[in-house]
């Protein structure tokens, strides 16, 4: 894939994120619901049937500590944008939305006129509930289910109970989960065979296919948002727009394959002159645009010049022979447009000049006050 300082503002083909960013669409979805339903059930049971023989008190206790971890959650995903914790925090609703039922479940087996049915009902609707938020599929489930359910076996067995009727009378709850485990599963599966889809697309679309390297697709969008961050943070920010010299002269003479191999050389030679943070996109033709985040005039006229120097250095094979190249180079920073346009025009201009001088050399935009100097 492309190098790159930070992913375009609408796609992030890092996994970690793209896992914060589904956790976090999950975890408020979750939460909205739990916040919605639990208390609907609550107040059913006092108004309709009243009370529930009087367990309503009971019933309370177990749903609300998930209330309280859903409105918890729901606060932190609107402070957390980024999704850090979420995935943490809808673990912890899955693991206490099932808690809460295995609760209710032990509270009306012991209650003398207790709905044990009412709650192996809401045991099989819970239990496909959660499976629908197992992320990491049906490993997570299973100890999602078998830590409360364990629990309230153990709390039945220590009262007198015999464990395997316990076991027998959750035979519909334990058919769902199998059937939850092949859903989770399934549903982990496919989220990340469409991701990873997703990921290919993303590569393809924003990858020029014959240099390896980033496109205009790919750099348009990080160029609008380096210029809006150097300009909200006041941080410095150049480019460079450079392009090989009588490259015509090559596709004419050798053709256009050996003019390709030109390009796939120099890509790889701009990939060896760049720090992880900077972005190499061929921006048209021969033409390159390199974005240098941080970096000022001077430092991107430093660069630059050991760009050229490097070209102009070092022999492009083409077969059994070599050819000497140079490319010229355009240096702009940032002096204050909002618009990223304006940054390109004025780096291409500088291109233009150093075109017009002899080409092989560098030559720094006019900013206000300032006038473009070539590099030596």
């Amino acid at each position: 894939m492309p190098q790159s300082a930070n992913p375009a503002p609408d796609w992030h083909p890092d996994p970690v994120t793209h896992a914060r960013r589904l956790a976090r669409t999950m975890a408020i979805s979750a939460s909205a619901l739990v916040i919605l339903v639990v208390p609907a059930y609550q107040i059913a049971e006092l108004f309709v049937f009243g009370g529930m023989n009087g367990l309503w008190w009971q019933h309370a206790l177990w749903r609300a500590p998930v209330l309280a971890v859903a409105a918890v959650a729901l606060a932190w995903c609107h402070i957390r944008s980024d999704g850090h914790g979420a995935a943490a925090l809808l673990r912890l609703i899955a693991i206490l939305i099932m808690t809460m039922m295995f609760g209710l479940f032990v509270a009306d087996w012991r209650a003398e006129d207790g709905n044990v049915e009412v709650m192996i009902q809401g045991l099989i609707m819970s239990t496909f509930a959660v499976s629908l938020i197992a992320l990491s599929g049906a490993r997570e489930l299973l100890i999602i289910y078998l830590l409360p359910a364990s629990g309230a076996v153990l709390a039945l067995t220590l009262s007198g109970e015999n464990p395997w009727f316990v076991i027998t009378r959750l035979f519909d709850s334990l058919m769902m989960l199998a059937v939850g485990l092949l859903a989770a599963e399934l549903l982990c599966r496919t989220r990340l065979q469409a991701f990873q889809a997703n990921r290919q697309l993303h590569e393809h679309a924003t990858t020029d296919a014959l240099t390896g390297l980033g496109n205009r697709r790919l750099l348009e969008p990080q160029l609008t948002a380096e210029t809006a961050r150097a300009l909200r943070h006041r941080r410095p920010l150049s480019i460079l727009l450079a392009d090989i010299d009588h490259f015509k002269q090559v596709n004419d003479r050798w053709g256009h394959e050996v003019g390709d191999g030109v390009l796939r050389t120099l890509a790889g030679r701009l990939r060896g002159a760049l720090r992880q943070e900077d972005l190499a996109a061929r921006w048209g033709g021969e033409e390159f645009l390199i974005l240098l985040p941080d970096t000022t005039a001077d430092q991107a006229g430093t660069v630059a010049e050991k760009i050229r120097q490097a070209v102009a250095a070092t022999p492009f094979p083409i077969g059994a022979a070599n050819i000497n190249l140079t490319i010229s180079l355009g240096v702009a920073a940032h002096a204050g447009e909002s618009d990223h346009r304006q940054l390109v025009k004025r780096a291409d201009e500088a291109l233009y000049q150093a075109k017009s001088q002899g080409r092989n050399r560098v030559c720094i935009a006019r900013t206000p006050g300032h006038h473009g100097q070539p590099g030596q």
